[in-house]
């Protein structure tokens, strides 16, 4: 029973996905690494953008997800999901919400249950709390500036500052650097990668 339950979440997940994602190409595949208050180790990325909407397939050893949105004047809205990858895949979902009132700020608040414990791997009938993330980011130029609050199950929250900088290769690639700082943790963040742009 808990199988079939996890199996409709992400078939009703991938569904709506799909049918709203029709005109969709391909615009950008990420190769990342590091340690960041999201990911560690390599991640992948593929990032399908249509005229005012984007899915996003993230995938490392951690974790797999998608987060589709559209946009409505100047919110990015949609589902997301996906599993962990502990003893059990562990499902996850949650709606993904990010205000953009100009070209240099945006606010994203990211809620998300799951349906078991992602550290041992159990099945709950009941979506328990997962995570929450919340960011406020500036950009200048190539550079972006976040402040993020985060939370996971019953961790204490976690404030996390940082810098990200995009440099411009070509037209078709961008190196991605990143520092950040883990306040409560007191633990430094950095990322670094490859933008391919199709």
């Amino acid at each position: 029973m808990k199988k079939l339950i996890l199996s409709l979440i992400v078939l009703a997940i991938l569904s709506t996905t799909s049918i709203f994602s029709q005109g969709l190409e391909i615009s950008n595949l990420k190769f990342i690494t590091g340690k960041t208050s999201l990911t560690t180790e390599l991640t992948g990325t593929a990032v399908f953008s249509g005229e005012n909407e984007t899915l996003v397939l993230d995938i490392n050893k951690d974790l797999g997800e998608a987060i589709y949105t559209f946009k409505i004047g100047n919110f990015n809205i949609g589902p997301s999901g996906g599993f962990f990858n502990s003893l059990k895949p562990v499902a996850w979902i949650a709606p993904y919400l990010e205000y953009c009132p100009t070209n240099w700020l945006s606010i994203l608040s990211w809620v998300g249950v799951s349906l078991g414990d992602p550290e041992k791997g159990i099945e709950e009938y009941a979506p328990t709390f997962c995570f929450a993330y919340h960011q406020i980011t500036i950009s200048v130029g190539d550079f972006k500036g976040y402040y993020a609050l985060s939370g996971y199950r019953l961790y204490l929250p976690e404030h996390v500052g940082g810098i990200n900088y995009d440099l411009t290769l070509n037209e078709k690639f961008n190196f991605l650097l990143g520092v950040g700082y883990k306040f409560r943790d007191q633990k430094m963040l950095w990322k670094f990668g490859i933008d391919y742009s199709f």
